[in-house]
């Protein structure tokens, strides 16, 4: 059989997924792999339509598509979506009719669920038949087991690919989209505050309702807006993998993206992300800033600045895009000013939640407050605490700031809590110790909260 696979790591072939990829040619050499390193080649393919065409009739021939790439900021890296966004323009919904698809990644497993969500619905929108993917540690390679499940997982493959697997049903098509948005009247507000709002957008002359959107929400604004066109940022090209940056968070990548980053958007007090929906994400453009961000590692740089979202699309058709912006809240440590769309097409009401959310800041600085994290949050902190801890010697700068804010909260460190521990694990080996002190859990559990509630803990009435 004869597959395509189309890389996404900015390292190419020195990336370690293709490592992976490599592997699989050694081990199943009856097999044809032409693999295509979409970084290397994203810019060609955007101006040679010819060198497009043959791309495209490489993957219709194939008998199969493999995607494979590292993880970057919750999704793939850039120039996949940029890919996707030239499949879906040129090609268009259900090209490849008949075809199969599948993804490998490796990552440290945060959020490659959304990222290998992504790409399986996007091959489903292009009429492929979808095997859900393998989703790789970066090390898993170097032992048995994960070579032995890498090679199960690609003969599933090679069997879907033949047909003599029933593929899982596709999800349901996107709907149109939203009917433009004709705010009426705004009150314009008076600039009387003095925090500065960054309002990052990529939207172009064809975004009217974007733009309206984000012309609204500036009147309605009482804190002065800083509206950044990410065009104007002066960013040459994506994140290009080499991990220069770890020891001091330097950009290798010589233009105007950092100082325009420190100067407009870290240095705001809130951000506003502003985007158009495009074949169930935002635009290339937008990935390529947050792919650009990884030269601050995996540091919560934005903590405390209140963050919102204006969008223009059906998010409520994508569910794995919702996650996606609830987990930048979350993993940032960001105020949730909430995400505005105009996908009911309700002009009164989008105008309302638009203004509303101006409100939100001023009430924000006037009283500020977190709302706790959930497993999204959680979750991915503790997983992004253990990568940097386990590659402290790469990863300097990272080290230095984890350790800096405490951020290594190891339960294994916490003292009290294991001779706590001890104690209660030791008495609990007696039967007589044991039924006293499960006799009284109810009552010992609330002791902590006396200290707050008083004699009223526990109170029923």
């Amino acid at each position: 059989m004869r597959f395509v696979v189309l890389h996404g790591s900015p390292a190419g072939p020195r990336s370690i997924t293709y490592q992976y990829v490599l592997f699989l040619q050694q081990r199943f050499p009856e097999h044809d792999f032409e693999v295509v390193h979409v970084p290397r080649q994203i810019r060609r393919l955007e101006r040679d339509r010819d060198a497009f065409r043959r791309l495209a009739a490489d993957i219709a021939d194939a008998d199969g598509v493999l995607w494979s790439f590292p993880v970057y900021t919750f999704l793939v890296p850039s120039a996949l979506v940029r890919l996707v966004e030239l499949l879906m323009e040129r090609v268009g919904l259900g090209a490849f009719p008949g075809q199969v698809a599948t993804t490998l990644s490796t990552s440290a497993h945060f959020y490659d669920h959304t990222a290998h969500q992504y790409l399986a619905e996007v091959s489903a929108d292009l009429g492929m038949g979808v095997l859900r993917g393998f989703s790789a540690e970066m090390e898993d390679l170097l032992g048995e087991r994960g070579r032995r499940d890498l090679e199960a997982f690609f003969r599933e493959f090679v069997r879907c690919a033949g047909g003599d697997v029933p593929m899982e049903p596709p999800p349901p098509p996107l709907g149109a989209p939203p009917p433009e948005y004709h705010p009426g009247p705004v009150e314009e507000r008076a600039v009387t505050g003095t925090r500065r709002v960054a309002l990052l957008s990529d939207a172009g002359e064809d975004d009217v309702s974007l733009r309206r959107m984000i012309d609204v929400y500036c009147r309605a604004s009482t804190q002065p807006v800083d509206v950044v066109d990410l065009d104007a940022m002066g960013m040459k090209s994506s994140c290009m993998g080499c991990l220069r940056c770890t020891f001091d968070g330097s950009c290798t990548i010589k233009d105007g993206f950092a100082e325009a980053f420190e100067e407009r958007v870290r240095a705001a007090d809130v951000l506003i992300v502003a985007g158009r929906i495009r074949h169930r994400y935002l635009s290339s453009t937008f990935k390529t800033y947050f792919d650009r961000n990884f030269r601050n590692g995996h540091r919560p740089i934005l903590h405390g600045k209140p963050m919102g979202f204006l969008l223009s699309g059906n998010l409520q058709q994508l569910p794995n895009l919702r996650q996606i912006l609830e987990a930048k809240f979350e993993c940032q440590h960001s105020y949730r000013l909430g995400i505005v769309t105009d996908e009911r097409g309700d002009d009164g009401e989008l105008t309302a939640r638009l203004v509303e959310m101006t409100r939100a800041v001023d009430r924000w600085f006037d009283d500020p407050w977190e709302r706790p994290a959930t497993f999204l949050g959680v979750g991915g902190r503790k997983i992004f605490r253990d990568l940097v801890y386990n590659m402290r010697g790469l990863v300097v700068a990272d080290h230095a700031y984890y350790r800096s804010e405490g951020l290594y909260d190891f339960p294994g460190r916490d003292l009290r809590r294991n001779l706590l521990n001890l104690v209660i694990g030791t008495g609990l080996r007696f039967p007589p110790t044991r039924r006293r002190t499960l006799h009284g859990l109810g009552a010992l559990k609330l002791m902590p909260f006396r200290e707050v509630l008083g004699d009223d803990a526990g109170d029923t009435q």
